[in-house]
């Protein structure tokens, strides 16, 4: 967060995004960039972060479609999901959402630290 209190945007690079996960205290993770997910690729994937721009006028031209969502409150209940109430997190955002939902993965203590503290509430929290 810079000294005005708003977010600074992250550069959309991968090497940036491995520190930031070393900064919270994550253990044998990297982020690589892929160009292909039609290629394989190799080692243990955790998530996949889409960049792009969102333009709002493209949200009413979306054609509605009958999705399969997740109705089992025990499963809802385990997935770790925060709205995104700052404009210019959504790198944050994207990084916490995969790292907190990998029970694989060796988070580190600030990251266990949020994801107890914040066990049980609802994303608007």
């Amino acid at each position: 967060m810079s000294k005005s209190g708003s977010w600074l945007e992250l550069e959309s690079d991968p090497g940036l995004f491995t520190l930031l996960v070393h900064e919270y205290g994550v253990e044998g993770v990297q982020v690589d960039e892929v160009y292909d997910i039609s290629k394989e690729i190799k080692g243990p994937v955790y998530g996949f972060i889409f960049l792009f721009k969102w333009i709002e006028d493209r949200r009413a031209r979306r054609n509605p479609r009958n999705d399969n969502f997740v109705e089992d409150p025990n499963v809802i209940n385990e997935i770790f999901f925060a709205h995104q109430a700052i404009h210019n997190s959504c790198a944050t955002h994207a990084l916490l959402s995969i790292l907190l939902n990998c029970s694989d993965v060796n988070i580190g203590s600030t990251l266990h630290q949020i994801k107890f503290f914040t066990d049980g509430m609802s994303p608007e929290s």
